[in-house]
């Protein structure tokens, strides 16, 4: 079974030092991805209008649940020069440096996206951006997660949003079941034509409603479920 990605040589320990021109270690400004900033910065609409955001990238499949409905066509098959950050002691290390300096560029708040590629790989990996949370206020999140509400990872997300339920949204990949507090994030197929799926809402980036996440901010509301029209390609084995 294919357990990581396609690309393993853009898999790496987060580095000693920053980069130049970022002064981050691994956290990337929006504006370098085209879905979730296209060239901008800061939200526009949604729940933290004003606020910078910066993306996460750890190695899909490694880091995700097998349960997941995308674990072949995974969207991130087809994105061989993301760099993906193995999760250990110096992805830690790297993350608080990287929160602690934004907390203090950005005394207002700023925003991350968990995360582009992988997902939460274990409680532990959870409790520590709970122990980010409490250290800097400044710190905000959004993202999703295939961890199923009643396993332990799954429970331990949900219970971080409802921790810091205005500074956090996390919508549930492959649907909210019974009693999940989290809203759910369904992938739909490519031919869709229909704008709306039951209470959920299809991405407005991708029907072109919005230009990026920036000028949406719809999955930073934190009630709102939403679709996502179907991208990736199937993962072949070496």
């Amino acid at each position: 079974m294919l357990d990581r990605t396609l690309f393993p040589k853009s898999v790496k320990d987060a580095p000693a030092v920053p980069g130049k021109s970022s002064r981050l270690f691994v956290l990337k400004s929006a504006a370098g991805n085209k879905k979730l900033g296209n060239g901008r910065t800061t939200f526009t609409k949604g729940r933290f209008i004003g606020m910078p955001l910066y993306s996460l990238t750890l190695e899909e499949r490694a880091t995700c649940p097998t349960s997941c409905s995308l674990w072949k066509n995974c969207y991130s098959n087809s994105m061989p020069f993301a760099t993906r950050y193995n999760v250990n002691a110096e992805l830690y290390r790297a993350l608080s440096a990287d929160v602690e300096r934004l907390s203090a560029w950005y005394p207002r708040g700023f925003v991350v996206r968990l995360h582009v590629v992988g997902d939460f790989s274990s409680v532990e990996y959870v409790e520590f951006w709970r122990g980010l949370f409490e250290r800097y206020p400044q710190l905000h999140v959004f993202g999703y997660t295939h961890r199923e509400h009643g396993t332990p990872i799954g429970d331990a997300v949900a219970a971080l949003v409802q921790s810091f339920p205005t500074r956090m949204s996390v919508l549930r990949s492959d649907g909210a079941g019974a009693g999940d507090p989290l809203p759910p994030a369904l992938v739909i197929p490519k031919d869709t034509s229909t704008p709306a799926v039951g209470t959920r809402v299809v991405c407005p980036e991708q029907t072109g409603a919005a230009d990026n996440c920036l000028e949406c901010g719809l999955c930073t509301l934190g009630r709102i479920g939403v679709s996502f029209i179907d991208h990736g390609r199937v993962a072949k084995a070496a």
